[in-house]
């Protein structure tokens, strides 16, 4: 499982590496210190490459097949019940979790717990009701948000049934109760949105001081290796890619010119 990723990027990018330091202190735990929530499938868009097993827009009204069956009924939220408060770590992804029932549920879970484990919610940015927020006041999480385009033309023909500035103001808000460190930007790189790639970059860096939290070699080396992966993940000459940096915004994250020659080198 973790071949391929160690062979890209290096032992340090393997996904295993994320549990590196939850191994048992004593023995074998009675509880888990880290548990990962993926309850529904319930969403709100149709992304381009998503399918109904993730998204039931897509899956209703796209595919054609019928819903997902509930799997987690009052019995599963009645024995979950013991184990939340030994948590160190909970993670919440989709289908949509400030969506989902299900979801909501586990967060008031933990809210109403006295001392909270660490919460990572990965949202598509589109809900930020009064419950959602109150979630996020209480809970302090570390929210990560799926943002597929620099404009609005490319992301909502990425993320249909989103609007681009509805979920830039949700990402301003996330991070006006969090401050920059408590909010992330994934990104699902594509034929449809390589050419955007460096003004997403532009957008995450006016949000979060990447030298500030990496420190500038570390942001140097992120953006070296951002850039070959780009490259071959869209499927375009490193050299393209590099063009459509030196057309941005000068030491855009850490690159400057002697580093595109560098890049090129390679």
């Amino acid at each position: 499982f973790c071949a391929w990723q160690v062979d890209e990027g290096g032992r340090a990018s393997a996904f295993a590496r994320s549990f590196d330091g939850l191994e048992p202190r004593d023995g074998l735990p009675r509880y888990p210190r880290q548990m990962e929530f993926a309850l529904s499938n319930t969403c709100n868009l149709s992304c381009a490459m998503c399918n109904g097993d993730f998204s039931s827009t897509i899956r209703s009204r796209l595919e054609r097949r019928a819903p997902l069956a509930a799997a987690y009924g009052d019995r599963f939220f009645d024995e979950l019940e013991e184990f939340l408060p030994h948590l160190e770590r909970a993670s919440f992804l989709g289908g949509e979790p400030f969506l989902a029932t299900e979801s909501l549920r586990v967060l008031h879970m933990l809210a109403d717990l006295p001392d909270p484990p660490e919460v990572v919610i990965t949202t598509n940015g589109t809900i930020a009701t009064p419950q959602v927020l109150g979630l996020i006041e209480t809970l302090r999480p570390h929210i990560v948000v799926s943002l597929d385009g620099a404009t609005s033309g490319t992301y909502e023909s990425i993320r249909s049934g989103a609007r681009f500035e509805r979920v830039m103001a949700n990402l301003d808000r996330f991070i006006d109760i969090l401050g920059p460190s408590g909010v992330s930007v994934a990104h699902c790189l594509m034929t449809s949105n390589w050419s955007e790639f460096d003004r997403l970059l532009g957008l995450a860096e006016e949000r979060v001081q990447l030298e500030h939290a990496l420190g500038e070699a570390a942001v140097e080396e992120f953006a070296l290796r951002t850039l070959l992966d780009a490259a071959r993940v869209a499927g375009v000459p490193v050299e393209l890619l590099v063009g459509v940096f030196l057309a941005g915004e000068d030491d855009l994250v850490g690159i400057d010119d002697d580093d595109i020659v560098a890049v090129v080198d390679m």
